[in-house]
C-alpha cells in the first residue's frame, strides 16, 4: 500500500461559500440546484496519521437559465466543473494510471471533515504507486452530530439529489469524451457512507426522472457503507433499485451492532447498514453484481470506534476488502453465508 503526504481532491458542492474560501452549512445563494466546483489541497500529519485541509480553490462559475422564457424551471449550468475535470486530467492522475473514487459523506460532516476523510480513504485504498483520483460531492450537512441536526441534514441530503445527479453526469460526460480522445480505461468508483446513501438514492431518482437522457452505467463499483437507508432499498423501484442499472458492482457493508444506525432505526425502521439487504435482491440484478458483506465480526484495529460506524476507515479487514474490489484482486477475507447467494461474512 503506497503512502502519500499531499493530495489534491476535486469537489462539487451546493454549499454556501464562506469568507475564508471554504464552505458552510447552507445552500449556495439559497438554491439547492446551484453547484460550485474546485479543488482542495490536503496534507498528511504523519505523526497522527490524519489529513488536514490546507487550501480550497474554487473555480470561476457562471450560471444561466437553460430557458430565458422559463425562469421558474431554470436549470443551472456550471462552468467550473469543466475546470475541475480538466485539472484532474492535467494532474497526471489520469489515463491508465488510476481510477476515480467519489465519496458521499453522511450526517454531521462539514466541508473540511469530508475532504479530510477522503484524504484518508485515498491513502488506504490506493495500490502500488497509482494514487486513486479523489472526488467528493458535499451537501450542506451541519457538521454536528445530534438528533436536531440529523433531521436537518436528512432534509438537505434529500433535496440535493438533483444537483448531485448533474455533477455525476458532467463527470461521466467528460470521461467519455476523454476516453474517445485518449483511449484510456479510467473507471469510477463511489463510496457512500451513512446518510450519504440516502442522498445517493435521491440522486438516482433524479437521474431516472430525466427522460431526455438515457442513463448509462456510471460506476464500476458502488460501495454502500453503513447505509442509513431502508433495508429494501435495492429491491424497491421507488428507492434505489435503479442503482443496479448504473453500476457494474454494488457492495453493501453492514453491521448489526452499529450503534448510530440503531438510533436511526428507532425513527426510520430497518436500516440497510445494520441488517443488510432484506430480502437480498440476488447476486445479479440488471447485469449488476450485488454482494452483501456482514462486518459484525471485524475488529477495529486501525482506530477505535465505539459506535462501530466507520469500518471503511478503521477496520483493516474492510479496508483490504474495498482495496481488493477496486483493484480487481481476490476478496480473500470473505466467507460465503450458506444458503444465500451473494451474502458473505468478513472477519
Amino acid at each position: 500500500m503506497p503512502s502519500f503526504t499531499e493530495i489534491t481532491a476535486y469537489f462539487a458542492t451546493n454549499r454556501n461559500r464562506k469568507s475564508d474560501g471554504t464552505y458552510g452549512n447552507r445552500f449556495y445563494e439559497g438554491d439547492a440546484r446551484l453547484i460550485r466546483a474546485g479543488e482542495a489541497a490536503l496534507s498528511k500529519n504523519a505523526a497522527q496519521g490524519t489529513w488536514n485541509l490546507d487550501e480550497v480553490t474554487t473555480y470561476p462559475e457562471r450560471s444561466r437559465a437553460a430557458s430565458e422564457d422559463d425562469r421558474a424551471e431554470r436549470e443551472w449550468v456550471t462552468l467550473g466543473s469543466s475546470s475541475a475535470f480538466g485539472n484532474m486530467r492535467a494532474s497526471g492522475i489520469s489515463g491508465e494510471t488510476s481510477d476515480i473514487l467519489i465519496y458521499l459523506h453522511g450526517a454531521g460532516n462539514s466541508f473540511e471533515s469530508s475532504s479530510e476523510t477522503l484524504g484518508q480513504m485515498i491513502d488506504l485504498y490506493s495500490q502500488d504507486r497509482a494514487q486513486l483520483c479523489p472526488f467528493f460531492f458535499t451537501y450542506p450537512a451541519n457538521g454536528k452530530s445530534d438528533p436536531v441536526n440529523y433531521f436537518a441534514d436528512r432534509d438537505d441530503a434529500s433535496i440535493s439529489g438533483p444537483a448531485m445527479a448533474r455533477a455525476f453526469g458532467k463527470l461521466v460526460d467528460f470521461l467519455i469524451n476523454k476516453r474517445l480522445e485518449e483511449r484510456c480505461s479510467q473507471r469510477i468508483h463511489l463510496l457512500a457512507h451513512s446518510l450519504g446513501n440516502f442522498a445517493l438514492r435521491k440522486a438516482v431518482e433524479a437521474i431516472f426522472s430525466n427522460t431526455a437522457h438515457r442513463p448509462v452505467r456510471l460506476f464500476d463499483t458502488v460501495f454502500l457503507a453503513h447505509a442509513d437507508d431502508d433495508e429494501d432499498t435495492l429491491n424497491h423501484p421507488g428507492k434505489m433499485r435503479n442503482l443496479t442499472r448504473l453500476a457494474d458492482k454494488i457492495v453493501v457493508y453492514f453491521d448489526g451492532t452499529d450503534k448510530l444506525l440503531r438510533l436511526s432505526d428507532t425513527v426510520h425502521l430497518d436500516r440497510l447498514g445494520q441488517k443488510g439487504p432484506n430480502p437480498h435482491p440476488g447476486a445479479l440484478v440488471n447485469g449488476c453484481e450485488i454482494a452483501a458483506v456482514d462486518c459484525e465480526l471485524t475488529a477495529f484495529d486501525l482506530a477505535p470506534d465505539r459506535q462501530r460506524h466507520r469500518h471503511f476507515l478503521q477496520s483493516s479487514a474492510v479496508v483490504n476488502d474495498i482495496r481488493a474490489v477496486i483493484h480487481g484482486n481476490p476478496t480473500e477475507g470473505r466467507t460465503p453465508v450458506e444458503g444465500v447467494e451473494g451474502v458473505f461474512r468478513l472477519s
